[in-house]
């Protein structure tokens, strides 16, 4: 028996969203971003992992400060933006 997922329960509900996101929540994000990386010392040690990162603003600006970065995300056209 299998269950149906939701939207944004799949890679592939995701994958829809991509285009929609930039315009939309990657703004919101960022500035999300740019306000908590006020609160945090960032160096070229900091090792950070950004799982569900979307299309990577939170990671690009970390990396962007100078931390080390992984990100990753189960919907490749999200990880690809």
């Amino acid at each position: 028996m299998s269950e149906q997922r939701s939207a944004e329960q799949s890679p592939e509900g995701w994958d829809k969203a991509a285009s929609k996101y930039e315009g939309n929540v990657e703004l919101i994000t960022a500035a999300f971003a740019r306000k908590m990386f006020d609160h945090v010392d960032l160096t070229p040690s900091t090792q950070l992992l950004d799982v569900a990162a979307g299309a990577g603003v939170v990671a690009l600006s970390a990396a962007r400060l100078g931390a080390n970065v992984l990100a990753t995300d189960f919907s490749p056209k999200m990880a690809d933006r």
